[in-house]
């Protein structure tokens, strides 16, 4: 599948123009401030909580450390540090999957626009709102759902960062013209895995770094993800967490757990007695239904696509708290599909790329995804291919069979249905204008 991030202005009106200006106003410490326009004094004043933030969280995703987090958003600094650096970083991470799951999307929107509703959003986890905020400007960018409604429920244990959340929709709203009504918001100072859910009560399931900081073990993570995977929400749940080891492993076990009751194992010897049919299917990444070959070891399943987050402002931040530009978004995630809306049919001839090009003396190869354990595929070393790149096996010109004892097939990568990662700002106007 052909696949580009196409950032919409509406990114820039956000991210670049009205969050800045929001973020100071909000959480200047002194009023003097507030309303004038953000400056490079700004970007020193904030980059210092934004630089403290990035080691605290760099130190704590180390592999068994996941469980541990702190409280960050108890601090006015971590929480300004969040909303002008990380948010709009993690919210490029959502952008990016809706664009590449767009189908989903608006199959979703025209059914609900056909049934003259809101979008019904379950955040959790929600933090500020990033996954939400991101999807408001994949909506608001798309011809017909400028006038969209949207009823979002928002979940975080820290009441401040909700309440930050809230009037970030709220002004956000306002800033685009919109009427008060269009987007209706309502906070939960509970855990993520105590949201209240009922069949058909929401479209959309959204959770952001929620399993890497979840203080709960996984008997307690597993419960509440089932809970939800019940509701049958149109458009599935959304699970996207960080790229590390740890954690991605952590996301396999779980995709294991609940696959396993909704597909009969391919192997009848395996057959485990019928569960209770749960109501959702993947949407992505995993093309195929078995077992996930990097639930274990030294290898995890992640995303690493060449993309660029646009935007001055956090560009600017990032040159000041980093060593160079990040040219790269790199996470993990899983989307559960509704029945309702069944997933996009997939060839059997397709698979993902587990790994970049991989050199083995004078060969290289890649990793593709096979239920249990990965395949390897012999490329040619010039071959340019990134981690959830999608090849399809017919495209190969296969120059000897597949090795079934090493797992191994031979051939030249050639996507001419491939996906092509490119980053580039749209030039479609954006529909109500910018702050």
């Amino acid at each position: 599948m052909d696949f580009q991030v196409a950032w919409p202005p509406l990114w820039l009106d956000v991210f670049d123009q009205f969050l800045p200006s929001w973020t100071k106003k909000r959480f200047s410490p002194d009023p003097r401030w507030a309303d004038k326009p953000f400056s490079r004094e700004d970007l020193t004043f904030f980059s210092k909580g934004i630089r403290e933030l990035s080691t605290m969280l760099t130190e704590q995703r180390t592999e068994g450390g996941d469980r541990h987090f702190p409280d960050y958003f108890r601090h006015a600094r971590f929480r300004s540090a969040y909303l002008l650096y990380f948010l709009p970083f993690q919210a490029g991470k959502f952008f990016s999957l809706y664009e590449r799951h767009h189908s989903i999307l608006q199959k979703s929107f025209r059914k609900v626009r056909t049934q003259k509703r809101p979008f019904r959003i379950l955040d959790l986890g929600s933090g500020p709102a990033t996954a939400t905020v991101a999807l408001l400007v994949w909506a608001f960018s798309r011809d017909g759902l400028e006038d969209q409604s949207f009823e979002i429920d928002l979940y975080d244990t820290n009441a401040k960062i909700l309440e930050d959340g809230a009037a970030l929709l709220k002004d956000l709203a306002a800033a685009l013209d919109l009427p008060p009504e269009q987007i209706r918001v309502r906070t939960f100072a509970k855990p993520w895995w105590m949201a209240e859910t009922a069949p058909d009560s929401t479209d959309l399931i959204l959770l952001g770094h929620v399993l890497n900081e979840a203080r709960a073990g996984m008997k307690e993570v597993v419960q509440g993800l089932e809970k939800l995977y019940r509701a049958q929400p149109l458009c599935g749940i959304l699970i996207v967490e960080p790229a590390s080891q740890a954690t991605s492993h952590r996301l396999s076990r779980i995709r294991d757990h609940l696959i396993d009751a909704i597909f009969e194992p391919d192997d009848p010897d395996e057959a485990k007695p019928a569960a209770e049919p749960l109501p959702l299917l993947l949407h992505g990444p995993c093309l195929h239904s078995g077992a996930c070959p990097l639930s274990h070891g030294r290898d995890w399943c992640h995303m690493s696509w060449p993309v660029e987050v646009p935007g001055k402002v956090y560009q600017q931040f990032t040159q000041m708290v980093t060593t160079g530009k990040r040219n790269w978004i790199k996470f993990s995630y899983l989307w559960f599909a509704s029945r309702r809306l069944a997933p996009e049919s997939v060839s059997p001839h397709e698979r993902t790329v587990l790994s970049e090009p991989i050199i083995d003396h004078a060969d290289a190869f890649i990793l593709l995804c096979e239920p249990k354990e990965p395949a390897r595929l012999k490329i040619s070393k010039a071959t340019q291919i990134y981690r959830g790149e999608v090849v399809d096996l017919r495209d190969l010109k296969l120059r000897e069979p597949r090795n079934e004892s090493r797992g191994e097939i031979r051939g030249e990568v050639r996507r001419p249905t491939g996906q092509s990662f490119r980053s580039k700002i749209a030039k479609k106007p954006s529909p109500k204008g910018g702050s």
